[in-house]
């Protein structure tokens, strides 16, 4: 039988899975500019939109790390996915303790990442240590760069373990990505048609 959200739950997953849609676009929009196969083919038109591809590459990959700090941070005074949980854990009219053990099992594989990306968020890209460069910033967590990819998705089955659970859905980030990822082309391949020799 499908469970209904607590009411003050409601906008919180509701926000949450904005954050978490919002960083699997971003993230897809930063990639796109950053895979060795866009450069390659690309090389021309972002050799003379220098400009351009520096600064959606930056701001792409800062707003995935903001995205993604801003659904596993641990301050009690925001919307974030613990709070998600701990509004869960008060229902007193249905029981999700089946659900929350999913969901923390899910968050305990990603612990590590969602920690370093919460330190680039508040040392270099929101709050930024002036005296810390990108590189010195990163060089303090021990992550990859593409793990991000598995935190969105890790960020995606949390939440889908809730709405599995209402009503049998799941959060789609992979059609919003697919679409970023064709109107890029699209955009970086006009330019380049119209590059004048």
């Amino acid at each position: 039988m499908p469970k209904k959200l607590p009411k003050a739950a409601e906008p919180v997953l509701l926000d949450l899975e904005q954050f978490v849609l919002h960083a699997a676009v971003e993230f897809e929009h930063h990639w796109f500019f950053a895979a060795h196969e866009t450069v390659t083919r690309f090389d021309d038109v972002l050799s003379e939109w220098n400009f351009w591809w520096s600064s959606c590459s930056s701001v792409t990959w800062t707003a995935t790390v903001v995205s993604l700090s801003k659904f596993y941070e641990t301050n009690v005074h925001t919307v974030n996915v613990h709070h998600f949980m701990d509004l869960l854990a008060s229902d007193p009219s249905q029981d999700w303790s089946e659900e929350l053990y999913q969901m923390r099992a899910i968050l305990a594989s990603s612990e590590k990442i969602a920690r370093d990306i919460t330190l680039l968020r508040s040392n270099y890209h929101i709050h930024k240590n002036r005296k810390l460069t990108f590189e010195e910033t990163y060089g303090k967590t021990s992550s990859k760069w593409n793990d991000l990819r598995d935190l969105i998705e890790n960020s995606r089955l949390v939440l889908n373990v809730v709405v599995r659970a209402i009503d049998g859905n799941e959060i789609i980030t992979s059609e919003p990505a697919r679409i970023i990822r064709e109107q890029l082309t699209e955009i970086v391949g006009q330019l380049h048609r119209n590059r004048t020799p």
